[in-house]
């Protein structure tokens, strides 16, 4: 896996979320890249923003994000990718939650792999292969 080219990807096309970092998932099958998603700030029109802002009760995340992008109801033989890029150009952890780790796990995924504050990625399987 070539995650210095991942991070280099994330850096040039996902905009820095709230100013602090980056937070970026890629779908892989086959060595490809077939989804990117990223955190972003939504809300329902009647929902008000002003409370909500900044408590992660409206965000996408960005595991979810690709998700719906890519559109498929299995992802049996795809990796997932998930990183974080602080405003300092350093990883941050970026484990998937709990309702994240739920959908990956419906979704099939072969392997996950997430950033840590110590400048390396981990990964975990959700089935056996």
């Amino acid at each position: 896996m070539n995650f210095s080219r991942l991070i280099s990807i994330a850096k040039a096309i996902v905009p820095t979320y709230d100013n602090r970092y980056k937070h970026v998932a890629f779908i892989i099958k086959s060595g490809k890249i077939r989804s990117v998603g990223w955190n972003k700030h939504k809300s329902h029109p009647k929902c008000n923003t002003k409370y909500y802002e900044g408590t992660g009760w409206n965000d996408i995340h960005a595991e979810l994000d690709a998700c719906i992008k890519y559109g498929k109801d299995s992802c049996r033989d795809h990796i997932l990718v998930v990183l974080s890029i602080r405003n300092s150009g350093q990883l941050g952890l970026s484990k998937p939650c709990a309702g994240c780790t739920s959908v990956i796990t419906q979704l099939g995924f072969k392997k996950v792999y997430y950033s840590t504050e110590e400048q390396t990625f981990t990964s975990y399987s959700l089935r056996k292969e």
